[in-house]
């Protein structure tokens, strides 16, 4: 079977490490049928865009793949946490991902996160650096967990926020980390983890 780029698109845009893809990296997807006539056993015909059930099947993949890179991140090495980053208001599709991957990468924002810290100046520095075409002077940034937000930056400056509720947000098991930038109608989402004590002690005691 394929496997559609969007469906590669879930496991390229998560990260545990500051990498982006490691060699041993693989997605395949199996469609078993042949063969099996021969042992007596119908299957169906196989499918095409066309057959019963097809755009049914599209999204429930879909949706097994997102939640799949969901778990891998969230089950990193010393994870504590899950990070979600959502770039919205881009100019292109890949300035979203540039910045969102920016982001989820930057050890200082994970370290931040762990520890509980509403630093939105290590958000905005890794948003800098992405490479990415946008206006500084027009990025949002707001804390996200369940129904609890928190914006701690506007107009890419600082603004006054309710840091007991940051904390709150911080310390939940899944983090939203939303970027506005204000400038476009392209969005895109990274995964990742928290960078806590574990993950340099795990990686510290093993022997390859």
């Amino acid at each position: 079977m394929y496997i559609d780029t969007k469906y590669k698109f879930f496991y390229n845009e998560i990260t545990i490490r500051n990498i982006k893809e490691a060699t041993m990296d693989r997605l395949r997807g199996f469609e078993i049928a042949k063969g099996w006539e021969d042992k007596g056993i119908n299957l169906p015909k196989r499918s095409t865009k066309n057959s019963a059930g097809y755009d049914e099947f599209k999204k429930a993949l879909y949706k097994v793949n997102e939640e799949l890179a969901k778990l891998i991140a969230k089950d990193g090495e010393g994870a504590t946490k899950l990070i979600q980053v959502t770039t919205n208001g881009a100019k292109t599709l890949k300035d979203a991902k540039k910045v969102s991957k920016s982001v989820i990468t930057s050890s200082l924002f994970k370290a931040a996160v762990f520890g509980g810290d509403p630093n939105w100046g290590r958000i905005l520095c890794a948003v800098g650096y992405s490479e990415a075409d946008l206006m500084i002077d027009k990025v949002n940034i707001f804390l996200k967990a369940g129904n609890d937000m928190v914006q701690v930056a506007k107009n890419g400056m600082a603004q006054d926020f309710d840091i007991p509720k940051a904390e709150k947000i911080l310390k939940a098991e899944t983090v939203e980390i939303i970027i506005e930038l204000n400038d476009g109608e392209f969005e895109a989402t990274a995964w990742g983890c928290d960078l806590s004590y574990d993950y340099v002690k795990i990686n510290a005691e093993y022997h390859t």
